[in-house]
């Protein structure tokens, strides 16, 4: 088995490269395009770990080469993401049920909110093995977790991607009424539809940097590189529970 992992910025793999290259393992590193993918070894687990850029058209092109090129045969993506669910703080980590791209509308054509023609809903659903792993993972992740520092929380719930940063109410509030989902980003829900149409596993894990409203540009300047570590230390707890 071999494991993709997707980050849209340079902060969202550092801490899985560091792995990566403190493995005693071979490093590959290969470049398409404008996206870098390291291959290697974490927890004794085969991974490529890519750096996608932002967006559903990034994250879509990388996905397909992860699968078609590299042969994965599940990915996560990791990241930070703005807070819908009132019941989220910084530094909490959601894990994917579903994605939905919430800017996609076709309804013009008799489908529904944000359906995209071929599919038979607007929702990707996560894997279920992948979700109960994340959730162990995070167990793992609280137990070496420093102490003095705020304690996150895990949520399960929808993802919400769109080719937009979310940083006015308004925009938030519709977002929230149209599809109730956790957190909103700008790539998971793509990567979802990439792996859909070729029946990869998939979970989408995200670190809560902001709460998407009119203050999300400085909130997320200021705290986008610590909670990305969260997520991503948390898909390393994860890589030494798959497979075992």
């Amino acid at each position: 088995m071999k494991t993709g992992i997707i980050g849209a910025l340079p902060e969202e793999i550092q801490f899985l490269l560091q792995e990566l290259r403190h493995s005693g393992k071979k490093v590959t590193e290969t470049r398409r395009g404008s996206m870098e993918f390291t291959e290697g070894e974490i927890r004794n687990n085969a991974v490529v770990v890519c750096r996608c850029g932002v967006g559903k058209v990034h994250a879509a092109m990388c996905a397909q080469i992860l699968i078609s090129e590299f042969g994965v045969t599940r990915i996560i993506n990791t990241g930070a993401a703005g807070a819908l669910d009132s019941r989220l703080s910084l530094f909490d980590i959601v894990v994917s049920t579903e994605a939905v791209q919430h800017d996609f509308n076709v309804t013009p054509f008799c489908y529904e909110p944000a359906c995209i023609p071929g599919f038979n809903s607007p929702f990707f659903v996560a894997d279920p093995d992948l979700r109960e792993v994340a959730k162990k993972g995070f167990e793992r992740v609280l137990a070496n977790f420093p102490g003095g520092a705020p304690t996150p929380s895990i949520y399960e719930g929808r993802i919400a991607t769109g080719d937009v940063f979310v940083a006015e109410n308004s925009l938030r509030s519709e977002i929230v009424e149209r599809f109730f989902p956790a957190c909103v980003e700008m790539e998971g829900a793509a990567i979802a539809q990439v792996c859909a149409t070729f029946g990869i596993p998939f979970v989408i894990l995200r670190s809560i940097s902001d709460l998407a409203d009119n203050s999300a540009d400085s909130t997320y300047d200021e705290y986008s590189e610590k909670v990305s570590v969260m997520s991503a230390m948390l898909i390393v707890e994860m890589l030494a529970l798959l497979d075992t």
